[in-house]
């Protein structure tokens, strides 16, 4: 309450003014907030998509590692039953005698699920062993930083040993009861044939293949979608352009700095276009919402300069660029083909944009249609956004260079900052680098799938060398009498 009463005070304080206007502006209803500070608990909005912080995850990527996870326990399982199954021939001697001397089948049965739940137990303790060991590698492979602290290590020793004995129990339950249903009789009088009713087996065996396809099918998807992202045509041109902030905050001091780097760098030969924008790709957005017709509508805006789209390539399907020497293109736009789509326009040009809600003027004048191009990521569908030189500052410089020795340009540039701005630091990144990034949790992803189907591969290879053995078993009468009339082992 303190808090919040607090941030009240902040709008009071720095925002009275601005509201001042906005009610003789709108004059909004009196039981409207026009503005105010929330807050809410990290922990909260960590899993929570509609935020669009960097660091807010997907509840589904969660989901999707639970899912793999259970289909290889399962895989495992399967394998579990195969295998005891394959192991049961040699245990009729034990069981047969045990029967005989007075045990019931209960007692067999409880014995057999308590070896499959403490071989689970034992499991269990490899398996935190290894997550002891793997964190770290994990924490990087992931870029996450888990740490596991006292708190975390009960819920994860409770929550192992409820596993453990629930696919102890789960797994071990039909070969207990397979093995505690030999007859003593037979057994010790030699009466018993070890063949094994594989029927129940060879299902499983399919399930567990089928799984392992499924998560195979999956993975060649996701490379498919990676080679998608690296290979489509986004729109425009990001190859050897640096982004270079200008570490003078939303001022005119930004837009005064791009101008001298511009004017500095026109004498450098290996510099062949210097252009300045608001926002540059993956780093940030800006939407403005207004009124047509009475409709609510919004757009991405980003402030550029006249030489934001001959440096990128955009390709311009209709009108121009913003031209340096027209006074007239500082309030002008530049839109898109979905923007000229979502206000059903047939001749762009002959219209106006008004985003600014100015009750005085038409809005600004449309001199430009660019092709559709990914300005976000390809995750997201194209919308309306349009280009301007008013109402923002320049806080991102792209410098394009043709040299190809990238690290001897990078040093030149920072020589030319250093002597136009030697009070603020030299920053840079490759725009190229900066639209991969978008990606880069799914190439994490694609690497947890790939390795997550190898893991699967292997176990269920395991199944199939269970399913060998119980067919092995099944045929030792057939391989005694093919050896006894001459049959050798490599037959």
């Amino acid at each position: 309450s303190v808090f919040r009463d607090n941030l009240q005070a902040l709008v009071d304080k720095y925002m009275s003014e601005s509201l001042s206007h906005w009610v003789d502006r709108y004059n909004p209803p009196e039981d409207v907030t026009l503005f105010e500070y929330q807050y809410k608990n990290i922990k909260d909005i960590h899993l929570d998509t509609q935020v669009s912080w960097a660091r807010a995850s997907d509840p589904k990527y969660s989901y999707i590692l639970g899912g793999i996870a259970i289909l290889i326990l399962l895989i495992a399982g399967i394998n579990y039953i195969s295998l005891s199954l394959t192991t049961s021939a040699s245990r009729k001697t034990e069981v047969g005698v045990r029967k005989a001397i007075g045990a019931h089948r209960n007692q067999l049965v409880n014995q057999f699920a308590l070896e499959s739940i403490l071989l689970a137990f034992g499991s269990m303790v490899i398996g935190l062993i290894m997550v002891v060991l793997f964190l770290p590698a994990f924490n990087e492979f992931t870029n996450k930083q888990i740490v596991i602290d006292g708190p975390t290590w009960l819920q994860l020793v409770g929550i192992g040993i409820l596993m453990s004995l629930f696919v102890g129990l789960l797994a071990g339950c039909y070969p207990a009861f397979f093995l505690s249903a030999f007859k003593p009789t037979q057994v010790l009088k030699g009466g018993f044939t070890t063949k094994l009713k594989a029927g129940f087996t060879k299902p499983l065996v399919v399930i567990q293949f089928a799984l392992s396809a499924f998560l195979i099918t999956s993975s060649v998807i996701m490379y498919q979608q990676m080679e998608f992202i690296t290979t489509k045509d986004l729109g425009f041109d990001e190859d050897q352009i640096l982004v270079i902030p200008t570490q003078m905050g939303w001022n005119d001091d930004s837009n005064q700095a791009v101008e001298k780097m511009r004017n500095r760098l026109q004498q450098e030969p290996f510099v062949s276009h210097v252009a300045g924008v608001s926002l540059s790709f993956n780093q940030g957005w800006s939407r403005n919402g207004y009124v047509i017709d009475g409709e609510n509508k919004s757009a991405y805006v980003y402030t550029v300069d006249p030489y934001y789209i001959p440096t990128l390539g955009i390709e311009l399907k209709e009108g121009r660029s913003f031209d340096p020497d027209k006074l007239s293109d500082s309030t002008a736009i530049v839109i898109n083909e979905a923007l000229a789509k979502d206000m059903g326009w047939e001749n762009p040009l002959e219209e106006h944009l008004n985003w600014t809600e100015d009750s005085m003027s038409l809005g600004s004048k449309v001199i430009g249609v660019v092709k559709d191009y990914h300005f976000l990521s390809l995750e997201r569908e194209i919308e309306p956004m349009f280009l301007t030189m008013k109402n923002g500052y320049l806080t991102n410089m792209l410098v394009k260079v043709q040299s190809q020795d990238l690290a001897t340009s990078v040093d030149k540039l920072k020589s030319v900052w250093n002597e136009l701005q030697p009070d603020k630091p030299f920053d840079h990144t490759f725009l190229d680098e900066d639209v991969q990034e978008q990606y880069a949790s799914y190439e994490r992803w694609m690497s947890i799938m790939g390795l997550s189907t190898l893991f699967a591969i292997i176990i269920s290879c395991l199944g199939l060398f269970g399913l060998a053995g119980i067919n092995a078993i099944n045929r030792t009468k057939e391989i005694g009498i093919r050896k006894s009339l001459g049959a050798s082992s490599k037959m």
